[in-house]
């Protein structure tokens, strides 16, 4: 945080006592001063606080779900620079952010972008699979049929769902994520798998498919 943030709030917040002892009993420009003061001390906390960074801690369950590695996940958090990360650091629980309000919305944005470019290439590759996300990253929906790709399958649905847990666990500031995942058959709408990530797994195969067509 600047130098002239910090003087000027310790400052504002000095002038904010000496109006609540004083302010009262003398005359109406201390009055006004005063007042003042009380609303400059509360725009430099308000300023303090957009410019601290604040720990989120991402738990080792996370990276077992992903397959990630944390060390790396570390390395790649520090190299997207001032604009994302304050810090990051592997932890014996997993790892650990440190994080502005700004860096923490930008790395929200970010994820937000790449699932959108999950969601535009699978409704691409055929006119009738969607893609239906969910605003507060806890349920995802899928149509599609047995024609699509295992590898693009697996792409969609881990690429989405690990960034759901991360957006999930940084604007609830918890540990704790959550998704619930549907697989509907496109050309029926009947479902063909569901599942609540990451406590279970989301399994189907020929026999589920063969059963979404009756």
């Amino acid at each position: 945080m600047s130098p002239i943030i910090k003087t000027l709030g310790i400052l504002c917040v000095v002038g904010t006592i000496v109006y609540a002892i004083y302010g009262v009993r003398t005359s109406n420009i201390i009055h006004i001063l005063g007042a003042a003061l009380a609303a400059i001390a509360s725009t430099c906390i308000l300023l303090y606080g957009l410019h601290t960074p604040k720990v989120y801690n991402i738990p080792n369950s996370y990276f077992a779900f992903t397959g990630s590695d944390i060390s790396e996940a570390v390395e790649s958090y520090l190299g997207l620079g001032d604009d994302y990360c304050t810090s990051a650091q592997e932890t014996p629980d997993g790892m650990q952010l440190g994080l502005t309000i700004d860096q923490r919305n930008n790395l929200i944005l970010r994820n937000n972008d790449f699932i959108e470019g999950l969601k535009k290439a699978f409704e691409s590759s055929n006119s009738q699979y969607q893609c239906i996300l969910d605003k507060s990253y806890q349920k995802l929906t899928l149509y599609f049929d047995e024609n699509l790709s295992s590898d693009t399958q697996a792409k969609t649905i881990l690429g989405i769902v690990s960034s759901y847990g991360m957006n999930y666990m940084l604007t609830n500031d918890t540990t704790d994520w959550n998704v619930k995942i549907e697989i509907f058959n496109c050309h029926t709408g009947k479902l063909v798998a569901s599942a609540n990530l990451p406590d279970e797994e989301i399994t189907y195969g020929a026999k589920e498919w063969q059963k979404s067509y009756n």
